[in-house]
């Protein structure tokens, strides 16, 4: 064995090889001039994206305030309306005309709520398409980071094959011209292979870690995400049960007026004798959905009363009866709860 001839081999084709690596350095860098036009790429589309989401959001505010105004408007023009009708009717300050005003503060306030509501989507409307974006962008960059390494990694294995292909070659013909040992030039050869694969195995494995993590990262932030969502639905669940209990609070407060005001009347005449329910009636048993919330209403008195005159109850009726709110089947329906 003649080890200035191996020696002479490798140097020459080492030589072949690293010249050959280096006419191909372009490839990498064409990867990264890629990645890095495909990042600039992805960025100004989600910049672009959050523009025209955000362009959303003077017209929201501007609908809003439009339906806000009218159904105060709205508000104002019944207002104006039941107060002229109870005016002619003689009724203006008893109980029905108390009733008549309450109810359009009532449909006032549902209709501001559903504005309010519609509003409040609206804002998290846009506030999920901005988070969507996002995610879509990071979604886009991650890909463009595996693709970059997957890329990478392919290339450099092609530059290192092809400079081996090279290596191998010119070793080969400069180790046959100098005739060296057949045996010793494959034992080395498998080595450098062997340490080679190990190397890119390696390399491989912790691409592969990285990879995991940010997968792993990426699941703790959506799950972080998914309960702050929860959290804000939460919060809106329990707004709109105050504001339900506040409702049937201001709904027992009209009806409590609406019994002081019949009860004040010297036309009508008590006799002393207190009925009382224990059940409610539902909605089937009522001819209208007027009734039915007159009807909740003298149970929220006669609750929170302990119980009701039944010579009020009758004058009671007979008003609303009047004034078209209970039909004759709804009065013996409600006097067949009371026992009168």
């Amino acid at each position: 064995m003649n080890q200035d001839y191996i020696n002479a081999s490798q140097n020459y084709a080492n030589d072949a090889r690293d010249k050959y690596e280096q006419s191909l350095s372009y490839l990498l860098t064409g990867l990264d001039e890629a990645k890095a036009a495909d990042q600039e790429a992805a960025n100004v589309r989600y910049n672009n994206l959050i523009t025209k989401i955000r362009q959303q959001l003077p017209g929201i505010q501007e609908q809003f305030e439009r339906n806000a105004k009218a159904a105060y408007v709205n508000k104002q023009q019944n207002l104006q309306q039941i107060d002229a009708d109870l005016s002619r009717l003689g009724v203006n300050t008893q109980g029905f005309g108390v009733t008549q005003r309450l109810l359009n503060e009532s449909i006032y306030g549902q209709t501001y709520g559903q504005i309010l509501s519609d509003y409040n989507n609206n804002l998290r409307d846009v506030a999920n398409q901005e988070v969507n974006a996002l995610g879509d962008l990071n979604d886009d960059l991650a890909d463009l980071d595996a693709a970059y390494a997957k890329d990478k990694l392919d290339t450099q294995r092609y530059i290192g094959e092809q400079g081996l292909n090279v290596y191998n070659t010119e070793y080969k013909n400069y180790y046959n011209d100098l005739q060296y040992q057949d045996d010793l030039k494959q034992q080395q050869y498998e080595n450098e292979m062997a340490e080679r694969k190990l190397a890119e195995q390696l390399k491989q494995q912790a691409w592969e870690n990285a990879f995991k993590e940010k997968q792993r990262q990426d699941q703790i932030a959506q799950q972080q995400w998914e309960r702050q969502m929860a959290e804000k639905e939460y919060q809106l669940n329990v707004r709109k049960v105050e504001a339900s209990i506040a409702q049937a609070n201001a709904s027992a407060a009209a009806a409590r007026a609406a019994a002081a005001s019949a009860k004040n009347n010297n036309t009508v005449k008590t006799t002393g004798k207190i009925v009382n329910t224990n059940y409610c009636k539902n909605r089937d048993a009522f001819s209208s959905n007027a009734a039915y919330d007159e009807y909740n209403k003298l149970l929220w008195q006669v609750m929170n009363d302990g119980g009701i005159d039944s010579g009020i109850l009758n004058a009671y009726l007979t008003q609303g009866k009047s004034q078209g709110v209970f039909s004759s089947k709804d009065v013996s329906a409600i006097k067949s709860q009371f026992g009168i």
